[in-house]
């Protein structure tokens, strides 16, 4: 017999004497079906026109005024938004004004040592019970961009 042919028959015997499941006497076992994963939030996010302040919005958010707001992400179930809105006034009102009424909504800058602040912009970090927000702002020829993220539970 050739060594090709010996192979193949041993092959063919182990094949046949050990059948499905490798010797465990028994059909195989299907696998188990993988958990199913959590759904995730839903995600809206309006802009132009329709970008307006949602009416669950947390009423502890500092929101300069006059302010027009340009774009609102929310995710559904969290207390997660992110706000883009400009404002006319020049980056120094916007930023003092922002400050202030966020110190007097109770939140508490986390890191005043690392924020950002120059002449055209200006980030600050907040932290409110287990929440947090961000704001940070941008000089712009005509006025004032506003960036506001909070999340938390």
């Amino acid at each position: 017999m050739h060594p090709i042919r010996i192979t193949a028959c041993a092959v063919a015997f182990l094949a046949a004497t050990l059948g499905p499941g490798c010797g465990s006497g028994g059909p195989a076992t299907p696998p188990s079906p993988p958990p199913s994963a959590p759904s995730a939030p839903e995600v809206t996010v309006s802009t132009g026109e329709s970008a307006a302040i949602p009416e669950d919005f947390p009423k502890d958010i500092p929101l300069y005024e006059p302010m027009k707001v340009l774009s609102i992400t929310q995710v559904s179930g969290e207390q997660t938004y992110v706000l883009q809105g400009s404002a006319t006034d020049v980056f120094e009102k916007v930023e003092a004004a922002m400050k202030a009424k966020a110190e007097a909504n109770g939140w508490q800058e986390t890191t005043p040592e690392t924020a950002i602040h120059d002449s055209t912009m200006s980030v600050r970090n907040y932290a409110k019970e287990k929440r947090t927000l961000n704001v940070t702002l941008f000089q712009q020829e005509a006025g004032t961009l506003i960036n506001l993220s909070t999340g938390g539970a």
